[in-house]
């Protein structure tokens, strides 16, 4: 099975649309969503679950649970403690994790899921990251993005990083 985890941004399609690119190239096939929010976007959480689960529905044919996880911005360790927790039980689980780092508004976390990601090769299948031409594509739905205005990478699989050492 497959585990995606996201965070929500104030622009909810900075959050849908890695995951409905991810989709519709056939890059995964989750059966739960985790998504981490903070309480000041609760409604941009709701809002997103909704998307996710419709973009299953379509892409899929199969609904998808929609898992909430709220954390502070401000208390990092904290937030560490819930990401790994959550990793953990997924791995112990047997769950390949697709995670993507393209909303996260705090930029410990992409750092935080890449590391641990680096630090967990087989639990990971990608760590995700759509990259926009110009910043008015993040308020904008995937299909309405022009095709040349936008990338999908998985950050685990890019040649550029194979050999960091200098």
């Amino acid at each position: 099975m497959e585990t995606y985890i996201t965070v929500v941004s104030c622009s909810i399609f900075e959050t849908i649309n890695p995951f409905w690119a991810a989709i519709e190239k056939g890059w995964i096939e989750p059966s739960v969503c985790h998504i981490f929010h903070v309480p000041e976007y609760k409604k941009e959480f709701q809002r997103t679950g909704k998307w996710i689960m419709e973009i299953c529905k379509e892409y899929m044919g199969e609904d998808i649970a929609v898992e909430s996880h709220l954390f502070d911005d401000e208390n990092i360790p904290e937030f560490i403690d819930l990401i790994k927790g959550l990793i953990k039980t997924e791995k112990e689980a047997g769950n390949k994790i697709a995670v993507d780092v393209t909303s996260a508004e705090w930029n410990y976390i992409p750092a935080l899921l890449m590391l641990i990601a680096d630090e967990n090769p087989g639990v990971f299948k990608s760590v995700l990251y759509h990259q926009f031409s110009t910043p008015e594509y993040s308020h904008t739905p995937y299909p309405l993005i022009p095709l040349t205005e936008q990338r999908l990478y998985n950050l685990l699989k890019i040649d550029a990083l194979e050999d960091l050492s200098l």
